[in-house]
């Protein structure tokens, strides 16, 4: 609608026997609008990949080293991993739960910046499954804020789409787990995945 709603004031402006100076400033209005446009068509087509059939059985170590690797390349604050010895095999999709875990690394990581810690934590869960926690020592989500982090564009942050959570959500849910948030100990922000193992209901 913006773009349209420029388009259509760039023509008018054109019209006119001399055209108005604001016309370059129609162009901009629509070169921004074209950049959401397909920023969002990208982050569709993230969704898709994400509800792409397909559920195998895999190891999550991997998928964990992987993630913490690439948001480190990048990390201002220190990131501490922790990971049992044995972890269990998990349903699911290796790269799709590498995503999820970058985009709750990067998330913690903004919400420290360079004044705070993050911690991942992966350790059998009590159900014989996964469990892998992201927490950090920021600020956290507030109370009335916290009950719509996982809806689709729901977002605290300016120029984001509000897809992250809801996608990762999406994803882990549909392996037969679940994300969910809680305050951490410390005041900070904490998500938790878990997923069955492979062969468990």
């Amino acid at each position: 609608m913006p773009a349209q709603q420029a388009l259509d004031r760039l023509r008018s402006a054109l019209a006119a026997p001399q055209p108005a100076a604001s016309a370059h400033g129609y162009l901009d209005r629509i070169d921004r609008a074209l950049g959401r446009i397909f920023e969002f068509a990208a982050r569709q087509q993230e969704f898709a990949q994400f509800a792409a059939p397909g559920v195998d059985a895999f190891d999550p170590r991997r998928a964990i080293e992987l993630a913490v690797a690439t948001v480190r390349n990048g990390a201002g604050a220190p990131l501490d991993v922790v990971v049992a010895d044995e972890l269990p095999p998990v349903r699911g999709a290796q790269e799709q739960l590498e995503m999820v875990l970058v985009n709750l690394l990067r998330n913690a990581l903004r919400a420290v910046a360079d004044a705070g810690r993050v911690r991942l934590s992966a350790r059998p869960s009590d159900a014989r499954g996964l469990e892998v926690q992201v927490e950090d020592d920021g600020p956290g989500i507030a109370e009335g804020v916290a009950p719509f982090i996982f809806e689709r564009g729901f977002s605290t942050l300016q120029g984001s789409d509000g897809l992250g959570l809801y996608l990762a959500r999406e994803a882990v849910r549909s392996w037969g787990g679940e994300l969910r948030y809680a305050r951490a100990a410390g005041g900070g922000a904490l998500f938790v995945v878990t997923l069955p193992a492979a062969g468990e209901s």
